[in-house]
C-alpha cells in the first residue's frame, strides 16, 4: 500500500527493478481520490497523515521528499466517527481529511434518485427496459448495497430478458432477493402500480418519478400511521427509518412540494400538524 501511494525507488524491494510513481506524485497539481478511505489499517493512517501535514511524501527505499501540490478527496462507506471512538481510525487523519463533509443519503432514503440514476446506468428510459411492476419494485426495494447494487440487478435484468426472449424486463428477470422482497413491506409499499393509492391510481401510473414516488411513500407512512395507532416513533420503525427522518420527508419534502397531495392523508396530516 504504501508503494502504491509514495511510490519507490528501483532496489527498494524484491521486484522493485524500476522506479515507479505513487498516486500522490501522479496526482501532482490534481487531485488526488482516496476511495474506501475507512477500510485502510493504522500503519497506513500514519503515513498518509504524515504525508498530509508535511505536505511532502518520500518514495520507499528512497531519502528526497517529494513536496505536493494535491488536493484531496476520500470517500467512504462507514462511519468514519464511530471507528475513531472505537480506536479503529486515527482522529487526527479524521480531521485533516474533513475539510468539507458531503454525506450522501442510502438510496432507500432517496427514492426519488432511483429512476434517474437506473436510466443513467442503462442509458435509456426506464419504461422501456422494463414493465410497470419492475419499476414499482425497484422503487420499494430497500437497496441495502446501494448504487452498486441498482448496477448489478439492472445488469441481470437485461441479460434475463435476452435469456428470456422479453421485449421488456418482468419480475422474473430480476435477481431472487428483489423479487422476493415482499414479506415485511407487502403492506407498506405496494408491487403493483394499480395499487399505489385508490386515489391517485390513474395519475400514478403516468406520473413524473419523483411525484410517484412520493404518492408510493405517503401512502406508505399513512397505512404505517393507521397500523400503529398513530404511533410516530412505532409507525417510523415499522418503515425502517429513524423519527426524524420520516418527519423531515414529510414537513420538509414532501408537504412543501406537494402540499395538494394531503389531502389524500389525514392521518399523515393530523399528526404531523399539517395546515392542509
Amino acid at each position: 500500500m504504501e508503494s502504491e501511494l509514495f511510490g519507490h525507488v528501483k532496489g527498494a524491494f524484491t521486484g522493485a527493478i524500476h522506479h515507479r510513481k505513487g498516486a500522490f506524485e501522479e496526482a501532482q497539481r490534481g487531485i488526488l481520490f482516496l476511495d474506501e478511505i475507512g477500510e485502510i489499517d493504522k500503519s497506513t493512517q500514519t503515513k498518509l497523515l504524515r504525508a498530509i501535514e508535511q505536505k511532502a511524501i518520500k518514495p520507499v527505499g528512497g531519502n528526497q521528499l517529494i513536496n505536493l501540490d494535491i488536493q484531496i478527496v476520500s470517500a467512504t462507506n462507514k462511519n468514519l466517527e464511530e471507528l475513531v471512538n472505537k480506536g479503529e481510525f486515527r482522529e487526527d487523519l479524521y480531521h485533516r481529511l474533513c475539510g468539507y463533509k458531503i454525506t450522501i443519503p442510502p438510496l432507500r432514503e432517496r427514492k426519488e434518485d432511483i429512476i434517474p440514476i437506473a436510466e443513467y446506468l442503462l442509458k435509456d428510459e426506464l419504461s422501456n427496459a422494463a414493465e410497470q411492476e419492475v419499476i414499482d419494485r425497484f422503487l420499494a426495494y430497500n437497496w441495502s448495497g446501494n448504487v452498486r447494487e441498482l448496477a448489478n440487478a439492472l445488469n441481470q435484468m437485461n441479460v434475463e430478458s435476452l435469456i428470456r426472449d422479453k421485449e421488456k424486463a418482468t419480475l422474473e428477470c430480476l435477481p431472487e432477493k428483489i423479487r422476493m422482497f415482499s414479506a415485511r413491506t407487502a403492506f407498506i409499499i405496494p408491487s403493483k402500480a394499480k395499487d399505489i393509492s385508490l386515489s391517485h391510481t390513474s395519475e400514478a401510473v403516468t406520473l413524473d418519478p419523483k411525484r410517484k414516488t412520493a404518492i408510493i411513500e405517503l401512502d406508505a407512512i399513512e397505512r404505517a400511521l393507521k397500523e400503529t395507532g398513530g404511533k410516530k416513533s412505532k409507525a417510523a420503525a415499522l418503515l425502517d427509518k429513524k423519527a426524524d427522518d420520516l418527519r423531515y420527508s414529510i414537513k420538509k419534502k414532501f408537504f412543501p412540494n406537494y402540499p395538494e397531495l394531503f389531502s389524500k392523508y389525514p392521518l399523515i396530516s393530523k399528526v404531523y400538524d399539517l395546515a392542509v
